[in-house]
């Protein structure tokens, strides 16, 4: 990577004490030097983010803390400890909050009670009907 800064010295003369001495590069200078790296991490970042939405978009998989899926409807589940996606749904409760369940166990214990955590999901395909 260039770089952004320099370091060098600029003589200053003071005539009323009648002295010279060193100095180093103006706040200001350094500020928009700095302000111009910043700008530069600032625009990596955001195409960073950019492609990462993409690619999202791509997979079809959307993370939870992004949104949630519409209550009791069935998804595909990702986890971020477990390997395989599996059929779930998110249920909202007023009492209890949301909580992921596993296929239809709706009395059995939640996705979190099993250690599993879900980190994303998405929508299930359509199923398959032989006249299509």
């Amino acid at each position: 990577m260039e770089r952004l800064t320099t370091a060098y010295e600029r003589i200053l003369v003071d005539e009323s004490a009648g002295m010279q001495y060193v100095a180093n590069a103006s706040d200001l200078e350094v500020e928009n030097r700095l302000g111009t790296y910043e700008d530069a991490e600032e625009a990596r970042a955001k195409a960073e983010q950019l492609l990462r939405q993409r690619n999202r978009l791509k997979s079809g998989w959307i993370p939870v803390t992004e949104r949630l899926p519409e209550n009791d409807d069935y998804v595909l589940m990702s986890f971020e400890n477990f390997s395989l996606p599996l059929v779930g749904r998110y249920v909202d409760d007023e009492k209890l909050g949301g909580a992921w369940y596993l296929g239809d166990c709706l009395d059995e214990d939640t996705c979190l009670a099993n250690d599993l955590f879900v980190n994303a999901w998405m929508p299930l395909p359509k199923p398959y009907r032989e006249d299509e």
